[in-house]
C-alpha cells in the first residue's frame, strides 16, 4: 500500500508475439479488474479503444497534471522507461576486464537497442531503485563464447588493480547480436531474482540428470526462477 491509502497497482508486460503488439497489463492491488494497453508504432489501444499516441496524450496527459495530497505531480515523465549504465566485459584469465575497443563498444550498444533489451535495462534500474540501491546502478554484461546465463560473483581486472565484485550479479552472453534481443531479457530476470534475495545465486536443487528445460524435472525454485525470467 502507498501512501494516501491506494493500493500498489501491479504492473505486468509482454514483448511482442508475432503479429501481436507488446503489452502493458495493469491490475488492481486489491481486486482482479484489470487495463490493458497495446503499444506499438504511433498508435495505443486501451481496453479495446484504439487511437493515436497524440490523440491519447491530449486525453490523458491533462488528468496525470492533477495536484494530489502531498503536492505530488504525476506526468507523463513519471512512466518513461528508465535506462541505466551498462558495462561490457571480454574474458582476462578467470577475471574480466571492461571492453575499451570504441568500435566494440559502439557495436554492443547499438545491439541494445531493440524493445527486449530496452525493457531489461528498466527492470534492472527499477530493482535497482527498490534495492535501496545497494546494488551497482551499472548492468554488467560478460561477453563470452556461448554465454546464455547469469552469475554472482566476479573479479574486475584493471591496469593498476583487481575489483572485487563477489556480490553483483551479472549476465554472461555470447557476442551475437541475436542474443541481445532474446537471451538479455531472460537472463536479466534471473539478475533481479539474485539482486532481491539479497545479492546471490537462487537456491536450487538438482534433480533431473539434464540441465533445466521443457522436458526436465526441477525443484520448486528452480521452477520459480525460470518462470520468472519466461514471464518477461
Amino acid at each position: 500500500m502507498i501512501p494516501g491509502g491506494y493500493f500498489d497497482i501491479r504492473v505486468f508486460h509482454r514483448s511482442r508475439k508475432g503479429k501481436k503488439d507488446p503489452r502493458f497489463l495493469f491490475k488492481c492491488g486489491c481486486c482482479q479488474e484489470k487495463l490493458e494497453v497495446y503499444y506499438g508504432g504511433d498508435s495505443l489501444e486501451i481496453n479495446g479503444i484504439m487511437g493515436s499516441v497524440e490523440n491519447w496524450r491530449q486525453l490523458l496527459l491533462p488528468l496525470l497534471n492533477v495536484r494530489v495530497p502531498g503536492a505530488i505531480f504525476l506526468c507523463a515523465a513519471a512512466l518513461a522507461a528508465q535506462t541505466p549504465p551498462v558495462v561490457f566485459l571480454e574474458p582476462d584469465g578467470q577475471d574480466f576486464r571492461r571492453v575499451t575497443d570504441a568500435a566494440a563498444v559502439s557495436k554492443y550498444t547499438r545491439w541494445l537497442d531493440n524493445e527486449p533489451a530496452r525493457w531489461a535495462l528498466d527492470l534492472y534500474a527499477r530493482t535497482h531503485k527498490i534495492s535501496g540501491g545497494r546494488h551497482p546502478k551499472e548492468l554488467y554484461i560478460a561477453l563470452v563464447p556461448g554465454g546464455n546465463h547469469a552469475d554472482c560473483g566476479f573479479k574486475l581486472k584493471s591496469e593498476t588493480s583487481v575489483e572485487d565484485h563477489s556480490k553483483t550479479a551479472y549476465v554472461k552472453l555470447g557476442p551475437d547480436e541475436w542474443r541481445f534481443s532474446t537471451t538479455l531479457l531472460h537472463e536479466t530476470g534471473h539478475v533481479l531474482l539474485m539482486m532481491l534475495i539479497g545479492d546471490r545465486e537462487v537456491p536450487a536443487r538438482q534433480i533431473a540428470s539434464i540441465p533445466h528445460s521443457t522436458a526436465s524435472l526441477s525443484d520448486r525454485t528452480t521452477a520459480f526462477s525460470e518462470g520468472f525470467a519466461i514471464h518477461l
